[in-house]
């Protein structure tokens, strides 16, 4: 029984360490608790449906390793000096899961969204099924917030309106101006949960939720995934080298938020949830 303790109090801690995993995690204890007689539909798009980048040979999942050789989420300014390895990548791109709460009249319901870099949608090949996808300008900050709606959400909780792009809409109390609607094949980076509005980190996220700004510029909180295109000319095992120098470099010089920490690199058509989640997953969906 101490032991049974000891390791649920490590998990909360664990959690609590790395907020964008214990959003991700929440939601994947919520469907798998209530969706149980879709299991295999869950499944199968967990393990068995890669994501729909382009070239997605060339793209890339970055992963902060932590000191128990767990793979897990980054920190934001980790994740910059990761970015600037000069020769590496044509770009990387960042996202964070969040639930909001979407005000519509009177009634307020839960949604999942994520936090993405501007250029997210660009970088992976993700074009707008209406409207537009986000753009660089959209991530000044004094711009006007705006999000993408998922496609699945302007079917299901829209209706399909033709008319969404353009309508404002209450996350947390904020207004966003929706500008366009996501691709078709594309639910969001969490596996079989549907993310159902995307927002710019660095303009939108910080209307929404107001403790984003400041938490992004701490190197000791992790809860950011990353992903990154390859240039043409540049494998998977160059870029490991190439961060592995990177991390060494941190952790010399951010003993207190870095020491004990290694990065990983996953081509990302290999990856569905985290690389441990997928190894514990794939048994089970070898029997259904």
């Amino acid at each position: 029984m101490a032991a049974l303790f000891q390791d649920l109090r490590y998990a909360v801690r664990w959690l609590v360490a790395n907020p964008g995993l214990a959003v991700v995690a929440i939601g994947v204890m919520a469907v798998g608790i209530g969706a149980n007689t879709a299991i295999f539909s869950i499944v199968d798009a967990l393990l068995f449906r890669p994501p729909p980048f382009e070239d997605i040979e060339r793209v890339v999942n970055l992963y902060t390793v932590d000191e128990d050789g767990f793979a897990a989420t980054s920190s934001y300014r980790d994740l910059a000096d990761f970015s600037a390895e000069a020769g590496l990548f044509e770009d990387v791109v960042t996202h964070e899961a969040a639930f909001l709460t979407l005000r519509k009249g009177e009634r307020a319901e839960m949604v999942m969204a994520e936090f993405v870099s501007a250029n997210y949608f660009a970088v992976l090949g993700l074009p707008a099924s209406r409207g537009r996808i986000l753009g660089i300008a959209d991530d000044a900050a004094d711009g006007e917030p705006v999000a993408v709606v998922s496609y699945a959400a302007w079917q299901n909780r829209y209706g399909a309106d033709p008319a969404i792009v353009g309508t404002a809409v209450r996350l947390n109390g904020a207004i966003v101006t929706v500008v366009g609607v996501g691709p078709k094949s594309y639910n969001g980076s969490i596996g079989a949960l549907v993310v159902d509005f995307f927002l710019p980190v660095l303009s939108t996220a910080p209307i929404v939720q107001p403790d984003m700004a400041e938490a992004l510029e701490l190197r000791g909180r992790r809860g950011t995934f990353a992903k990154a295109r390859l240039r043409p000319d540049v494998s998977v095992e160059q870029v490991q080298a190439g961060l592995d120098v990177v991390m060494a470099r941190l952790r010399s010089a951010y003993p207190e938020t870095n020491d004990g920490r290694t990065v990983l690199v996953k081509p990302a058509s290999e990856v569905r949830i985290l690389p441990q989640v997928d190894a514990m997953l794939y048994p089970v969906g070898a029997f259904l």
